[in-house]
């Protein structure tokens, strides 16, 4: 994802995704079973950092990673880290919490 050519610009390079979302509660989705859901303060080139963060291990519940976070989205961000560094290159996917859909 984050060396991916994108319109002409690396997304590994290119700040905008960046910034939209620093300052955000965002969900990170990882390559393994972890899900990240925390207030990004930092996109670097190898690591984001997020900051009173809710890690959770998906083999610890009976729960889909869809679950978990759409129940984050309702009852809040249950933070268990203060600050957590993530490898961009285990990194599926960013998005803002309050861009997940509740019916």
């Amino acid at each position: 994802m984050f060396g991916e050519e994108t319109n002409g610009h690396s997304l590994r390079t290119d700040r905008r995704p960046a910034e939209a979302l620093l300052g955000r509660l965002v969900v990170v989705d990882l390559r393994s079973p972890w899900v990240y859901i925390g207030t990004l303060v930092h996109w670097g080139e190898d690591h984001l950092l997020l900051h009173d963060v809710d890690a959770h291990d998906l083999r610890d519940s009976p729960t889909t990673r869809e679950k978990y976070v759409l129940d984050t989205r309702l009852h809040g961000v249950r933070v268990n880290r203060r600050r957590v560094w993530v490898r961009a290159e285990e990194v599926v996917s960013v998005s803002a919490l309050d861009d997940v859909l509740v019916d």
